[in-house]
């Protein structure tokens, strides 16, 4: 292995385990507010809400990703003395983006225009906690700027640590004032907003030596980035614009569609936030700064490394989801308010999202060599492709076939295999080679081996039920634990894990796939 592909595997380990606190502590809220809320039209409006409040916010974030970073880090390789001064101008341009911003968001949803098929009363609570939120908005996109600026420094540790305040406050304030329902939440992500902004800034100083005090002036990097953004604004505003319009498609379905949408995407995203956030954000660094030092022969070898890897490593984690789905939702969701048609409901929806995962890991890593190669042209085209695709394909499904909430779990799925296929095309133009063969002989060695290894996990649930029952109930007896059924299927699922695991490892050996062995030499830390 490469010191450069061992230096990514290694930090991204780093951000996935200290992201990994967030990670838990973001599922366990979702796991209080089906608790306390169920999937009814309270939580609907609550979901909605969030992804209204939040479209300027992962705006932001995501041109932040594509623009800012390999051009910040093109600045401090070649001008550190001017470093200082740009991040006091981006902060203050944050700030103004955010003074802009709260007045349209508000007056969006204040006049319905996001809330087509909503009911009234459902409407009405919107409102509300769309104002509610507008807070926390400009602390939320300080922290993700100050996120950005701290990973340009190949730094990604603290930064996750820091984004756990944000689920721990939500958490804090739905255990100790439950009386003030709903509206609990927004609340909770105020305070939690504020307080992670606070802490990304002292780790910012502390790592870094920069202080993040708005500064006005002039400087030609900043211009640069306004520029650049032009494109990347255009591809990627329609697509967070699109969680809203999902979530409006889904208030003409049946009470509950759109919390069941929002619970099933929070199980789906778990490999996604372990695996993908911190290799994306490690990767992405690094490929910005081949780029600035003209590397870009290094950037394909890690292309079609990274490429086998990802499918290697997902492919087993999405069968797992599929196979263990029912036991999934059940353990995470199945108590106080969350009844068996919530479960049901979201099972389905938990389907189609989990396959998904393959096609959005490939695609996500794609688009990354076209950021490095500046064709944001090609970025806005893809981006309208898919948002028009997903949308199109979310009513005809879901409304005209009535599919329901199913039709656009289908129609996510779609859109995201489109979208893989066009990025591939797409890479064409450039010399970045796709080592086409020798990816499409490993990924059927990867697709035999998950196929059996599901089989094999099946066979283990279906003949291993009751004694998993039976062990659970014993272990009770002893240290005076209520909870059998969940003890039950953390048994089982732990079993049909380990058993898959083992299974998918033994038939890539012996298959001689090319990242077998380097999938142990990971889990022994070599």
């Amino acid at each position: 292995m490469s010191s450069l592909n061992r230096t990514i595997f290694k930090q991204s380990v780093i951000v996935s385990v200290l992201g990994l606190v967030a990670q838990v502590l973001g599922f366990a809220s979702t796991v209080l507010i089906a608790k306390q809320f169920g999937a009814s039209w309270q939580t609907d409006s609550w979901f909605f809400s969030y992804a209204i409040a939040m479209v300027v916010v992962n705006t932001v974030a995501g041109i932040a990703k594509l623009v800012f970073v390999p051009i910040f880090v093109e600045e401090r390789v070649q001008a550190p003395e001017r470093v200082q001064a740009t991040v006091g101008m981006i902060v203050t341009s944050m700030l103004a983006i955010s003074a802009v911003s709260l007045p349209c968001i508000w007056f969006l949803a204040d006049m319905g225009l996001m809330n087509v098929g909503s009911t009234e009363k459902m409407q009405d609570l919107v409102v509300q906690l769309v104002t509610e939120m507008l807070p926390c908005i400009p602390f939320a996109i300080l922290s993700t700027i100050f996120m950005m600026i701290y990973q340009a420094y190949q730094k990604f540790g603290w930064a996750e640590l820091a984004m756990a305040l944000r689920p721990l406050m939500v958490i804090l304030t739905l255990l100790f004032k439950p009386d003030w329902g709903i509206h609990c939440l927004a609340i909770g992500n105020n305070i939690g907003y504020l307080f992670s902004t606070i802490a990304m800034a002292i780790i910012l100083y502390t790592g870094t030596g920069l202080n993040v005090w708005p500064k006005w002036g002039f400087s030609p990097v900043v211009k640069k980035m306004a520029v650049m953004a032009a494109f990347p604004l255009l591809s990627i505003l329609p697509s967070q614009i699109e969680p809203v319009a999902l979530r409006a498609i889904c208030a003409k379905m049946a009470e509950g569609s759109i919390s069941a949408l929002n619970y099933a995407d929070r199980l789906a995203v778990i490999p996604m936030l372990l695996i993908g956030k911190g290799f994306m954000g490690v990767i992405l660094s690094h490929w910005s700064k081949c780029s600035a030092e003209n590397a870009l022969d290094e950037v394909g070898r890690s292309l079609n490394r990274a490429l086998s890897m990802l499918f290697t490593i997902v492919c087993p984690i999405v069968a797992g989801l599929i196979v263990t789905r029912s036991h999934l939702v059940r353990f995470a969701f199945r108590r106080g308010e969350f009844t068996e048609q919530d479960v049901a409901l979201t099972i389905g929806v938990f389907m189609f999202l989990s396959i998904s995962i393959i096609p959005e890991y490939l695609k996500m890593l794609l688009t990354r060599v076209l950021v490095i190669c500046r064709d944001m042209k090609t970025m806005f085209v893809l981006t309208m492709i898919y948002t028009v695709t997903e949308l199109g394909l979310a009513l005809g499904l879901g409304i005209h076939w009535q599919m329901g909430v199913y039709g656009v779990g289908a129609a996510i799925l779609s859109a995201r295999v489109i979208m893989f296929v066009l990025c591939l095309l797409a890479l064409k133009r450039y010399n970045v080679q796709v080592l086409w063969l020798t990816h499409a002989i490993n990924s059927l060695k990867v697709i035999i081996a998950c196929g059996i290894m599901s089989i094999g996990a099946k066979l283990i649930q279906w003949h291993g039920h009751e004694l998993f029952l039976s062990a659970a109930r014993g272990i009770r007896d002893h240290v005076n634990i209520r909870w059998v059924t969940e003890m039950a299927m953390i048994l089982e699922i732990g079993s049909m894990a380990l058993a898959g695991g083992i299974i998918y490892i033994g038939l890539l050996m012996l298959m001689r796939h090319a990242d077998a062995k380097s999938l142990l030499s990971f889990v022994r830390l070599k």
